[in-house]
């Protein structure tokens, strides 16, 4: 190897290196001097690096630090972090309206039909016009009240399960997280068919099983949300899962 290739191998890592850093230098001296507190970021992957695998942990630790208003850099998307019941009260009363359309991720994108739902679609007519039946047909008083029973129905047999299940001696911890999700999910079974499909049937218990695949999807997010030019690595990913899938079905054929 010459003195020009190594050279090259050793500048062109440098000047790529260089010109991340000066475009993050660059594109964080322009955000509004008024913006809230923040911590330090690093180029490229922003703040992502303070976020542990518990993340309501790692906000709480930043919050405690930086305020009730925090500023975040997850990658390349400035995100704000609110932990003040009385900020959330201005953000999602006062200035609703400002705040009201969400980021539109592939997740969603996929699972709703190109975020046609309520939640995900962005404020306006259409979304109006959902709100509307919503409201009327689904949510009404007369319909709230017909699912009275079974709540309470529902309410008493976790208690009991919870009684006798975690509240003697020797008992594993008690999973709030799927005993909510169970909840959740015995609740609109019986209020929409009548019964509940997660213990009743064994297809149901396998749509409880997707449900909480697709519950997990909707907080996910792909590399390229977060760093748009490294984006192409979804892609490959998904593609490559495709052919594996695909080169599996023709061996077990």
């Amino acid at each position: 190897m010459d003195e020009f290739q190594l050279f090259t191998l050793l500048i062109v890592p440098i000047l790529t290196i260089l010109s991340f850093c000066a475009w993050w230098w660059i594109t964080s001296s322009s955000i509004n001097k008024n913006s809230p507190p923040s911590p330090p970021a690093l180029p490229i992957i922003g703040n992502l690096h303070q976020l542990g695998k518990l993340h309501h942990r790692s906000l709480y630790r930043l919050s405690k630090k930086h305020g009730p208003l925090m500023l975040l850099h997850l990658g390349s998307k400035p995100t704000i972090v609110v932990s003040s019941a009385d900020v959330a009260k201005q953000i999602l009363k006062t200035h609703d309206l400002s705040f009201s359309n969400k980021p539109a991720l592939i997740s969603t994108k996929k699972i709703f039909y190109d975020s046609k739902d309520l939640i995900n679609l962005p404020y306006g007519d259409e979304w109006r016009k959902l709100r509307s039946i919503l409201l009327h047909e689904l949510l009404n008083t007369t319909s709230v009240r017909s699912y009275r029973s079974i709540t309470e129905e529902e309410m008493d047999l976790m208690v009991g399960k919870i009684t006798k299940e975690h509240c003697s001696g020797g008992r594993p911890p008690l999973n709030l997280t799927d005993m909510f999700l169970s909840l959740s999910n015995d609740l609109i079974s019986r209020a929409a068919f009548g019964k509940k499909h997660m213990s009743e049937t064994e297809s149901g218990e396998n749509f409880f099983k997707t449900m909480v695949e697709i519950v997990g999807l909707l907080y996910s997010f792909t590399v390229g949300e977060l760093i748009p030019w490294l984006g192409w690595c979804w892609v490959l990913n998904t593609n490559t899962q495709v052919y594996v899938s695909q080169t599996s079905s023709k061996v077990d054929s």
